[in-house]
């Protein structure tokens, strides 16, 4: 018998409880900060997006440079999903300057321009151009012509 959907929230929650024990039994180790992180992409797919963004800012500021800007980036989704626009603005532009190879810039740009799309439709213009011209002939490329396709009046 296959598992239903039904069972997604708890397995969610347990995979939060045994992620949190590790984190909170070793919390200044790689496999506490991992685990920290993946704690928090769970309250996430359980909605609980404030004590996501909790832990997601505990783990943001370290040093360990890939997972920092990997909670970043999750933050920026959690405050666009959650109405919150001009906080994630600001945190895609703070990585969009920062070099990850987790968090590749032309993704974070294609999150950027997707946001402004309403507010500043010109400047997401420009980004889509950038993400061409920057990364030809690539996925990421070929999603930003979508975005220009759709920002662009239809004659």
């Amino acid at each position: 018998m296959s598992r239903s959907t039904a069972d997604e929230p708890t397995r969610v929650q347990d995979a939060l409880q045994k992620f949190s024990k590790v984190a909170d039994k070793y919390p200044s180790t790689n496999p506490g900060k991992l685990a920290r992180y993946y704690s928090a992409l769970c309250l996430e797919d359980l909605e609980r997006h404030n004590q996501a963004l909790e832990e997601l800012k505990k783990i943001s500021g370290i040093s360990d440079k890939e997972l920092a800007a990997m909670a970043q980036y999750q933050m920026a989704i959690i405050y666009a999903r959650t109405g919150r626009s001009e906080e994630a603005i600001k945190t895609f532009r703070a990585l969009a300057d920062k070099k990850s190879a987790l968090v590749p810039r032309p993704l974070v740009l294609l999150e950027l321009a997707g946001l402004l799309r309403n507010s500043n439709p010109k400047e997401a213009v420009s980004i889509y151009q950038q993400i061409k011209k920057d990364f030809p002939d690539t996925p990421i490329a070929d999603q930003a012509d979508r975005g220009l396709d759709s920002l662009s009046p239809k004659s």
